[in-house]
């Protein structure tokens, strides 16, 4: 029995991926710091008041065709990022937001 489960456990490790995904926690972070920073108003209610060195208190959100083209990018992006399990999409430097 124990002789099974030693070789299980080889096989496993063995054909294990070797590709390093990126923490489970980075990911979820990316994606609800991400999308609260595209609403800065938002954010500022939820206490969220800087995102990647902009201060959200001072900005309004951006409903115009640009800022509607970087929230779909944004989710486009974090889409392609989760299917593939690449680094999340903060790595890749995808500013989701624009000074308003």
């Amino acid at each position: 029995m124990k002789l099974s489960f030693l070789a299980l456990t080889a096989l496993m490790t063995a054909c294990s991926n070797s590709e390093r995904r990126p923490p489970l926690d980075s990911v979820v972070e990316e994606f609800v710091y991400g999308t609260l920073a595209l609403s800065p108003v938002s954010a500022t209610q939820a206490g969220y008041h800087q995102h990647k060195g902009v201060n959200l208190d001072e900005a309004l959100d951006d409903f115009s065709a640009e800022g509607i083209g970087s929230q779909r990018r944004f989710y486009l992006d974090f889409k392609s990022a989760w299917t593939s399990g690449t680094a999340p999409v903060s790595a890749r430097k995808n500013a989701p937001i624009s000074r308003s």
